[in-house]
């Protein structure tokens, strides 16, 4: 097996332990009032630290939730700890909010998921506006009757149900009407590209309108810039869900953003954590760099396995820098062999991730430290230098050239 397969294998085995175990744990996002910016409510998401692969991404185990079935257990899970988060807070004296919990189609099928809202509001002591379900418009296509019976159950208790991710699917207005949904959540993919794409701004603009009309309240998820912001204010979008605001954070953190009641946009072009950080002359190349790259030791323990290819798109002496879908964690117990050819010329590079920077939900770019000798690390760092003073005296040169010189000099014997 490949990285990914070995990975999604391992988290699959793990997966009803780490139920067990206590190894899940939620962080909360908020959702300011777009007038405002005070905390109107917040979403629980769910996260996974695993023993080995560390902090493993709800895009990797989700699924294999789904798939195994245990993602029913699971949303009972998130429904009780929220509960006994809103009571923690509830006894501290905090101006608590609502707090939403994504539900699997899946739980719709089973009866019991009436009854664990009822009894984690029960022992909770709480009142059923504190939580909110949020299903997607997949759940309404693939298992319509059953899931409009859940929710009238629901609303009849009181708890306030969200049509996530809106304008991904095929729902259509008629579904929209079929059931009273409290809140709306478009799409983080429409947000994203109103900047750049007028269509996605008229398209946001009038589900906006949409949601009024049929007495929703309207939230705007993966808000990252000042743009979307202001142009979701002055359509009327009610709050807003994302980076720009915060992160999802954990419950320490969201219990002092609770206390401070408001939230400000930010900046959130923050400093590259590889900057200030490279000791030595970095090169870097003209079009990222094609590798294979595979686990040599897994928490000191030898393992063998295939490939998966990642980018490379820089190299000093210290190490490079790669992109890649695979979701690793920072550990010295982790030890890579990254394999590439330039022109003809095979290199390899034994190390270890000493560092990582989230570019999307998919994708992660990860700093590389090669493990080697000083006199080697000295041999090459002099080349990368002669190899950049060429590359700035010569800006010309084609591409290929540089790639071919590159190729001349990278060598670790």
């Amino acid at each position: 097996m490949d990285i990914e397969s070995y990975k999604l294998f391992t988290l699959e085995q793990d997966m009803r332990k780490a139920l067990h175990n206590d190894e899940f744990f939620l962080e909360y996002q908020p959702r300011v009032d777009t007038k405002t910016g005070k905390i109107l409510s917040a979403e629980a998401l769910l996260r996974w630290n695993h023993p080995e692969w560390g902090r493993v991404s709800p895009l990797e185990f989700i699924p294999v939730a789904e798939e195994s079935g245990l993602i029913i257990d699971i949303g009972e899970y998130v429904i009780r700890k929220v509960s006994r988060q809103l009571y923690s807070w509830k006894e501290k004296g905090l101006n608590f909010v609502p707090i939403s919990v994504n539900i699997s189609p899946l739980s719709f099928l089973k009866n019991s998921l009436v009854s664990t809202i009822e009894e984690a509001l029960e022992e909770n002591h709480l009142d059923a506006a504190l939580i909110e379900i949020e299903l997607t418009e997949s759940s309404l296509i693939n298992y319509s009757e059953n899931v409009i019976s859940v929710l009238k159950e629901l609303g009849s208790m009181g708890v306030k149900i969200a049509l996530d991710d809106f304008g991904t699917g095929y729902s259509s207005v008629t579904q929209l009407k079929k059931y009273k949904f409290d809140v709306l959540k478009i799409d983080k993919t429409f947000i994203q590209a109103m900047d750049k794409n007028a269509e996605d701004a008229i398209i946001t603009a009038n589900l906006v309108q949409l949601a009024h009309g049929l007495n929703m309240q309207v939230v705007a998820e993966g808000v990252e810039t000042f743009e979307q912001f202001y142009s979701l204010r002055k359509n009327g979008c009610d709050q807003i869900q994302g980076y720009l605001f915060s992160k999802p954070v954990p419950n320490s953190v969201f219990e002092q953003k609770l206390l401070i009641g408001n939230l400000k946009p930010q900046n959130i072009k923050e400093e590259n954590v590889f900057k200030g950080l490279r000791k030595y002359a970095r090169v870097e190349f003209p079009y990222p760099l094609e590798a294979d790259m595979t686990i040599l030791e897994l928490n000191h323990k030898s393992v063998k396995m295939g490939s998966t290819k990642i980018l490379i798109e820089d190299i000093s002496a210290g190490g490079v820098k790669f992109v890649s879908k695979i979701k690793l964690p920072v550990r010295k117990d982790i030890i890579l062999l990254i394999e590439t050819m330039l022109l003809g010329e095979n290199l390899a590079f034994t190390g270890t991730i000493v560092r990582k920077d989230e570019i999307s939900d998919t994708l992660t770019n990860y700093g590389f430290q090669f493990i080697l000798e000083e006199e080697q690390r000295a041999g090459l760092a002099k080349t990368l230098d002669q190899l950049q003073i060429q590359l700035e005296q010569n800006p010309s040169v084609p591409k290929s050239r540089f790639i071919e010189a590159a190729s001349s000099h990278l060598n670790f014997e």
